[in-house]
């Protein structure tokens, strides 16, 4: 990996200049839905996307449907209440919420889409006012969290894990609402409204490292009215956002005034909570993902870092900036999609309840958003090959193109595929002209490897003088192609 790595950045040192810097714009996603989004993952390409909502892009959708960038379809016959989280584990979307049916039968608040219809996942969760209010994978198992007293009818409180069969404990269990989870520095990390996890005391805030409990320090925060909303790791720390309880569904949040000065949103050095700049001047931050090498963070404020914001704001790891003139309303959830990133809340500006905020025209493999796919694209990815645990920081700072969780060379190869444009009539790799690329041409790839061939040097545009990974990545991308 090193070596790959080490090879790479020497070609990147001499290389050309990137395209320059395009602008952000924020854009409508055409899905015409009736109400709130509250929950995005990735699966198959498509983005799924959870929410209240009954229709969606023109089809019914009982609080779930998926989306391709242009295409809506419907899962199954949906959920009968709302959807608050979405992940992918061993192959299958699970959906968790406040439903208790999916397709017709009894869930209890959590299910899996096995390609055709949602399933039940044992007997689900249990308990006054129950709920699943986040989910994650951990050790190659299934977490949920949120409100409950039982999961698979065992007595469980507010966490629990699933192998692929059976719902089990974390322990003894946290005290209070689990809202969120993420993963960092090798721990499943919790948040939410709870004091204690497991038998120690936990603010808010606690880790699990496979077996026990532990606090983080002192927690984010020291209030009684508010709590950890929102989790997600950025430039190797655990970053948190508080959210101040209302008095009941429809009253505005009843405290404003932050104790330890973090305002709404603090990091974890691995020990040591601190601010980010000035932090938010608002209520709650209720979501955080990475985009376009920044943390960006959606909630009810107004300003961040001092400057109008209106509810989202990015942090380049000095500075708050505003992103154009944001929203109307929060968000609820963030995520990065085909390269742009894709916002889900109670907003009706700047489209309702779903937005896109990128580039005019995203391409595939443009991971700095420069409008062109170069070396510093390149140079990006390799930053991040080999790493695995894409699901908590923006897949990976983008890297991850295919959304498997990792970095490699199938990421390498969608990158490579747009680095060239030619001649759309002839198949690009098909050196012996047989109107397809397969092994032949592979050999001939090998024959000049590290070589100046100059009707095999196929990346970049124009060539490079060199035989290397350019050229395999665009070569690759037609494999078994045929006109």
């Amino acid at each position: 990996m090193l070596r790959f790595k080490s090879v790479i950045l020497v070609i990147f040192i001499f290389s050309a200049v990137s395209f320059g810097q395009c602008d952000f714009e924020w854009k409508t996603a055409d899905a015409n839905m009736n109400d709130y989004v509250s929950a995005f993952t990735v699966y198959n390409g498509e983005l799924i996307i959870g929410g209240r909502f009954t229709t969606a892009g023109g089809i019914d959708a009982n609080s779930v449907v998926r989306w391709d960038g242009s295409i809506w379809r419907p899962m199954g016959g949906g959920m009968n209440s709302s959807v608050y989280t979405l992940t992918v584990y061993n192959g299958e979307p699970i959906a968790g919420g406040w439903f208790t049916r999916a397709d017709g039968a009894d869930v209890n608040h959590i299910t899996r889409w096995d390609g055709s219809k949602w399933q039940p996942m044992g007997s689900g969760m249990e308990g006054t006012n129950a709920s699943v209010s986040d989910l994650t994978v951990y050790n190659g198992e299934l977490i949920a969290g949120g409100h409950f007293s039982k999961a698979g009818g065992t007595s469980i409180k507010n966490i629990a894990r699933w192998d692929g069969d059976n719902w089990q404990p974390l322990g003894s269990g946290i005290n209070g609402w689990v809202c969120a989870l993420t993963v960092y520095d090798g721990n499943l990390i919790a948040g939410g409204d709870f004091t204690t996890a497991g038998e120690v005391t936990a603010n808010k805030i606690a880790r699990w490292d496979g077996s026990t409990w532990q606090p983080l320090g002192s927690g984010p925060d020291d209030s009684s009215w508010r709590y950890v909303s929102s989790l997600t790791v950025y430039n190797g720390k655990l970053i948190a956002g508080i959210k101040a309880m209302a008095a009941s569904y429809n009253d505005a949040p009843v405290e404003k005034e932050n104790a330890l000065n973090f305002n709404y949103i603090a990091c974890w050095d691995g020990s040591t909570w601190g601010p980010l700049g000035s932090g938010i001047d608002g209520f709650s931050v209720d979501t955080l993902t990475v985009y376009n090498g920044e943390l960006v963070a959606g909630g009810y404020f107004e300003k961040a870092g001092g400057v109008d914001a209106n509810h989202i704001a990015r942090w380049n790891g000095h500075d708050w900036q505003p992103m154009s003139g944001g929203m109307n309303s929060e968000p609820d959830v963030l995520t990065v999609y085909k390269g742009e990133l894709i916002a889900g809340g109670w907003f009706s500006v700047p489209s309702p309840y779903l937005a896109r905020w990128g580039v005019p025209e995203p391409i595939e493999g443009d991971l700095n958003h420069d409008c062109g796919v170069d070396w510093l694209d390149l140079e990006w990815l390799v930053g991040q090959w080999l790493d695995d645990d894409c699901l908590y920081n923006g897949w990976c700072y983008e890297a991850d193109l295919n959304y498997d969780l990792s970095v490699n060379f199938a990421d390498f190869t969608k990158l490579g595929s747009n680095w060239w444009t030619g001649d759309t009539t002839h198949i690009t790799g098909d050196f012996n002209n047989d109107d397809k690329v397969d092994m032949a041409d592979l050999g001939t790839l090998i024959l000049y490897w590290l070589k100046n061939k100059p009707d095999i040097d196929i990346a970049p545009a124009g060539g490079d003088n060199i035989i290397n990974f350019l050229d395999y990545a665009v070569f690759a991308a037609n494999w078994l192609e045929e006109p």
